[in-house]
């Protein structure tokens, strides 16, 4: 129950800076300037990768419970992503915020499919799905970093180990 408390908490924080960001808009008509665009996505990744690091996976034998830790992870991730959509990067930017979204959202899909191959009980799936996590989501950091902001990160996943825990790894872009 804890750990359910403190990822429901750090996800408030998430909703209430996404909704501040949006207010803060100018009418909501308007594109944010390129500082304000970088620092307001960052804060939604930034909080999404701290209550993604409280999500505790159970040991992977456990299909079922680790299939609903990812779920929690899954509605981070999406949520986050929400929250990107409605920012109105400037114009220099669009087609960072569209590519980046991109692989954002294409790297939550494995991570759904992960989820799933657990549910039903198919762990040997797992793998596969975790190696196309990490590459999207590796993908994702790199654009962003390149032009300065703090990517959604997703977790960080070892399969191998009888005990997992989903981490939230800081980058030196997340710990200045």
């Amino acid at each position: 129950m804890r750990t359910r408390f403190r990822v429901g908490a750090a996800w408030c924080g998430v909703i209430a800076l996404a909704g501040a960001g949006l207010g803060g808009c100018g009418g909501g008509g308007g594109r944010l300037s390129a500082p304000r665009y970088l620092r307001e996505a960052s804060g939604i990744c930034s909080a999404a990768n701290r209550a993604i690091g409280r999500v505790v996976i159970p040991p992977l034998g456990d299909t079922r419970s680790a299939a609903r830790a990812l779920a929690r992870v899954v509605v981070i991730q999406r949520d986050s992503i929400d929250g990107l959509r409605g920012l109105k990067p400037p114009e220099r930017l669009g087609s960072l915020n569209q590519r980046w979204i991109a692989l954002l959202d294409q790297g939550t899909d494995e991570l759904e499919h992960l989820r799933a191959s657990l549910a039903k009980g198919e762990g040997h799936r797992a793998t596969a799905y975790e190696h196309k996590v990490s590459i999207l989501m590796e993908r994702a950091h790199a654009l962003a970093s390149a032009h300065g902001v703090t990517s959604c990160g997703g977790p960080a996943l070892e399969l191998d180990r009888p005990y997992a825990r989903l981490q939230w790894e800081p980058t030196a872009a997340t710990t200045a």
